[in-house]
């Protein structure tokens, strides 16, 4: 009888063993699903802004410090012209990434913004990465003949601009009789 009661124990013990030992391989499994899907979706968020500093395929949370802001405010102009009905700027992406969680402590990245969203799935699924370097050579050939006409310009690429010259070269792009203020482009 009392070798009944000690098999009974032994498999009673050995059972909670496997199943608290499953236990923790599923949560330590979810837990590496939950950090690769985080990882992936900071990579795609990392791509899809323009950044000065970090490596741009990097699995972590990047800050809006590390924005290139010139590019981000052409990309956010070739993004809103396309979506007529979106009205993104860059202070919303700046509010966006100046924190990694949203007040439930959930990873913004994961949860995400709509209009944040929106925007990162036409850069990468509606070819606006391809638009937004387009346009970036629609901006070099207003430059160029502004440079052409405006001998005093000094001779430099679009990227070298201020986001104010960059807006007067949008303008000209967007209205080609709108006449470039130069003292705006620091020609005196």
């Amino acid at each position: 009888m009392k070798k009944k009661i000690f098999v009974i124990a032994a498999v009673i013990a050995v059972t909670l063993i496997i199943i608290i030992a499953g236990v923790k391989y599923l949560e330590q499994k979810q837990t590496e699903k939950e950090q690769t899907e985080l990882a992936y979706a900071y990579k795609h968020q990392n791509r899809a802004f323009p950044r000065d500093k970090g490596e741009i395929n990097e699995y972590d949370y990047i800050g809006y410090e590390a924005i290139n802001e010139k590019e981000l405010y052409v990309a956010l102009e070739v993004y809103n012209k396309e979506n007529e009905d979106e009205d993104l700027e860059v202070e919303d992406i700046k509010e966006y990434l100046s924190q990694e969680y949203n007040e439930d402590g959930t990873p913004r990245v994961l949860e995400g913004w709509p209009e944040i969203r929106s925007y990162e799935d036409w850069y990468f699924r509606g070819m606006g990465s391809e638009k937004i370097e387009e346009y970036w050579g629609k901006l070099e050939i207003a430059k160029d003949e502004y440079q052409r006409l405006t001998p005093a310009f000094p001779n430099c690429t679009v990227k070298e601009l201020s986001i104010n010259q960059i807006e007067e070269l949008i303008k000209k792009d967007a209205d080609p009789t709108y006449e470039i203020d130069d003292s705006v482009m620091e020609i005196k």
